[in-house]
């Protein structure tokens, strides 16, 4: 058994920007709770069936991560990937900003990932 914990958004968001942002967001949560990549994973769930993602620990049991994470974190990491991204002068995404195993899949959209975290999209 694992657990997860399910983030869903009210706006429309393309399978590029939920892929986009997963992958940022992974990696932000990561040094946010001092866990290793095999730890947990992000992944975007599929837009046929809601607009979001899921924050799934990999470890058997978990390791308490969904429980832990809640509001306050999910906004804190929300701000260091809009920090990441905004900061970084590329137009889409780039290995400064995104993880490089992302920027090689070519589903990149660093504009519309920073309008669905400021609500502006």
């Amino acid at each position: 058994l694992t657990a997860a914990r399910v983030l869903t958004f009210d706006a429309a968001v393309s399978r590029t920007a939920l892929s986009h942002l997963a992958a940022v967001m992974g990696e932000a949560l990561r040094a946010l709770l001092l866990v290793q990549k095999d730890d947990l994973a992000v992944v975007p769930l599929p837009t046929d069936w809601a607009r979001g993602l899921a924050v799934v620990e990999r470890s058997v049991q978990g390791l308490g991560v969904a429980e832990v994470l809640d509001e306050r974190r999910v906004a804190r990491t929300f701000d260091w990937v809009h920090a990441i991204l905004t900061a970084c002068p590329c137009d889409v995404g780039c290995a400064s900003c995104t993880p490089a195993w992302q920027v090689a899949t070519g589903d990149l959209d660093k504009p519309a990932v920073v309008r669905l975290l400021t609500g502006t999209g």
